[in-house]
């Protein structure tokens, strides 16, 4: 591909994205006013909706950049100069998306705590954000054959420290202390936690009021009746 070819895709591609971003931006980086304003769209709707989106422009972008690319000629400064400029607009065009996602789902924890769903789609969206760093620094500098690599190291590393920060622990505490401030305490949820998260729910439920402390133990206890549950689900 010369330099006509990947301004006629890249340019038009970029032209489409700019006009949904600009078109949307109300939408985008909306808040409270924005979710109660839209009948039929509470705040779950509205993340969802980012996170979604996020995952599908994730999955058109980054390949189609990679596939043109591969087919640029090598020798033509001027086709490479044009791809670096129209796919890094184009990766910054994403970067608006990475961070419309990023600010729904807070306003949605903030609202509602944190649960395990909430947890992990948060942690997936950071998970984009560095692989669209790692492309900038690879691919739109003339280093594609480094991208896949570092991609599949960065993202076993991500899932290393998912286990190393003990996810469930998170959630307890963030929404215990949410509790704390006097958020409402959805305790079924911290109750089908793992056992990782026991330790936090003991020590911090002192500082709950006395029905939402009992309601948690209640909740505790009951899953731990030896008379329903498999001795397979048991762990020291």
């Amino acid at each position: 591909l010369g330099p006509v070819e990947v301004s006629m895709v890249l340019g038009s591609t970029d032209v489409l994205f700019l006009g949904f971003v600009l078109f949307q931006l109300p939408y985008l980086f909306g808040g409270d006013a924005l979710v109660q304003r839209w009948s039929g769209m509470g705040y779950a709707d509205y993340a969802r909706h980012g996170f979604f989106q996020l995952v599908a422009l994730t999955v058109l972008v980054l390949p189609l950049l990679l596939a043109l690319e591969s087919r640029i000629a090598r020798d033509d400064r001027r086709a490479v100069r044009w791809f670096r400029v129209l796919a890094g607009a184009q990766v910054g065009l994403l970067v608006v998306i990475i961070c419309s996602a990023m600010h729904r789902m807070a306003l949605y924890q903030r609202q509602f705590g944190l649960t395990q769903d909430r947890f992990f789609a948060t942690a997936l969206i950071a998970g984009i954000a560095v692989t669209c760093g790692w492309f900038a620094v690879t691919v739109l500098r003339g280093g594609a054959r480094r991208f896949l690599p570092g991609a599949l190291v960065a993202w076993g590393v991500w899932l290393g420290s998912l286990h190393l920060v003990n996810p469930d622990r998170v959630i307890a505490r963030v929404n215990l202390r949410r509790a704390a401030e006097g958020h409402q305490l959805d305790t079924r949820h911290l109750a089908r936690l793992s056992a990782d998260a026991v330790p936090v729910l003991l020590d911090q439920s002192r500082g709950l009021p006395p029905e939402e402390r009992d309601q948690l133990l209640l909740a505790l206890r009951r899953r731990t009746d030896l008379s329903s549950a498999d001795w397979r689900d048991w762990t020291l």
